[in-house]
């Protein structure tokens, strides 16, 4: 299957209840969008959910969109969806509302779009013992710099030029921080069942120019920077 873009339009009151009744004693998925729907998605579609995906919440308030990728069939997506979910997350994504779109399977070399991505620009280091721990790349460059006055939008916008460099497929033309803020990102561990982290999010918008038309496709599908699995690091296209 085809690389396809998937639009899943989900009811907030429900993916909510469904939450609180997983996590009757903890907020680990209430306070985190993105962790709670990585969770119901997951639930709802197997290996088949989306990833990277994007929650977009509606001006209402009554529905959620979410776009992603997945190399999945709209029939397949709807089968797993009917044999998985339980009843309530039946209600949460609804099958009539989930759409597939099919991607090219050859993307001109050369051709520049416009984009936007939500990122979580992090680096990761060993602490003093010796375990990785991730940071926030502004504080980890200002550590670097022995704490010399940053441009925290500079810091960002080098770390996704680094991102793509490293990555492959495309050359990043020009980007620019189009929003910024510290949030709660909360997730299972070991040693902690409601483990809260701090991590930057991080919203690009620029210019990307296709480099080899394969490598662009395993780009889109693999997404910018880390925590994809949960609502980051999924590149849309937009008209330049």
């Amino acid at each position: 299957m085809s690389l396809c873009m998937v639009h899943i339009e989900a009811v907030p009151r429900y993916l909510f209840e469904w939450g609180r009744s997983m996590e009757p004693n903890t907020n680990i998925m209430l306070r985190d969008l993105g962790y709670l729907t990585h969770s119901a998605l997951r639930a709802s579609l197997g290996d088949l959910a989306p990833q990277p995906f994007e929650v977009f919440p509606q001006a209402n308030g009554q529905k959620l969109k979410i776009l992603g990728y997945t190399e999945s069939s709209l029939e397949d997506l709807q089968n797993n969806l009917a044999f998985l979910a339980e009843p309530l997350l039946l209600k949460t994504f609804i099958a009539d509302h989930l759409y597939i779109k099919v991607l090219p399977a050859q993307w001109p070399e050369g051709k520049t779009f416009g984009f936007r991505v939500r990122c979580c620009p992090i680096v990761r280091k060993r602490d003093n013992e010796n375990k990785i721990i991730e940071k926030d790349a502004f504080l980890a460059a200002c550590e670097r710099y022995n704490h010399e006055k940053l441009n925290r939008e500079d810091v960002y916008v080098k770390w996704l030029f680094e991102q793509f460099a490293r990555l492959g497929g495309a050359d990043l033309v020009e980007a620019r921080v189009k929003g910024f803020r510290l949030i709660e990102l909360r997730r299972r561990s070991k040693s902690y069942l409601n483990k809260i982290e701090y991590r930057p999010e991080v919203v690009f918008e620029g210019l990307v120019r296709v480099k080899q038309s394969k490598a662009f496709s395993s780009l889109l599908k693999r997404g910018i920077g880390r925590h994809r699995a949960f609502g980051f690091g999924a590149l849309f296209l937009r008209s330049t």
